[in-house]
């Protein structure tokens, strides 16, 4: 605000789109708004007065202030698709946000969207993840949001291997742990489509009820008790251990 020294005083006044006001006074170029707060919209007037005048008064400035952090987040799983739709409570003067997801193995995963509501994709299994958001308005950005915590779902287990018991048809699975599995579902399914499960909290189980004569394919599952990993894809030819994350044994009961 431009002015002469001496007896004219500016008073500056501020506005808020919440209805509240701020104002200041000095007699040079210049005074400050304190108390300004985040997600509101200001609307500010300049007056001058003085032993001569006081009603002058300056065209109204607009400004807004930086976004609050966002509030209420809140994160769903998508065990299938290995993601997270993370949502929020808008703020007013926000145009653009940022979920941030980061996970113990250091990985981090983004998403940037103009609405209260994003997916972040890519989520790797067995991790826990930190997720906050924030922001954005013009060149400014909010604070993060507090902290919400994602685990997601343990990883196929590997290395399967089984053996076959002749005498009682049936066949025992074992395979390597998973971090955060709490319990295993392990699947003989015949080449008819007749399938046959074990269950078991830890990482071996027995499936009774094999048919002599039968092509099998065994494989196994693990749970969270939310979140399930998925049955391997079936392998055509027999063989004991299959060294892949999606671990599954052909086998021919005889």
């Amino acid at each position: 605000m431009e002015g002469s020294e001496g007896s004219t005083v500016y008073t500056a006044t501020a506005e808020a789109s919440d209805r509240t006001y701020l104002s200041c006074n000095g007699t040079g170029t210049s005074c400050y708004l304190y108390g300004a707060q985040c997600g509101l919209r200001y609307t500010i007037i300049v007056a001058a007065s003085s032993d001569q005048c006081s009603s002058l008064r300056s065209p109204p400035y607009r400004i807004s202030m930086e976004p609050c952090p966002p509030r209420a987040v809140m994160v769903n799983a998508s065990c299938e698709d290995h993601s997270a739709l993370v949502s929020w409570t808008p703020s007013p003067v926000a145009e653009t946000y940022r979920a941030v997801a980061t996970a113990a193995d250091g990985h981090e995963h983004t998403c940037n969207t103009s609405s209260s509501n994003c997916s972040i994709t890519e989520l790797h299994c067995d991790q826990e993840y930190t997720v906050f958001v924030t922001a954005s308005h013009e060149n400014c950005s909010s604070k993060a949001s507090r902290n919400v915590t994602l685990n997601t779902g343990p990883c196929q287990p590997g290395g399967l291997s089984v053996t076959v018991h002749c005498v009682n048809q049936s066949a025992t699975l074992t395979w390597t742990p998973s971090d955060s599995a709490e319990e295993y579902y392990g699947c003989a399914q015949a080449g008819n489509g007749d399938m046959l499960y074990c269950h078991s909290t830890t990482p071996s189980c027995t499936v009774h009820g094999l048919v002599c004569g039968t092509v099998y394919n065994f494989s196994v599952q693990a749970s969270d008790g939310t979140c399930n990993s998925s049955f391997s894809d079936p392998v055509q030819d027999g063989g004991g251990i299959i060294p892949t994350p999606y671990s599954s044994v052909t086998f021919v009961l005889e």
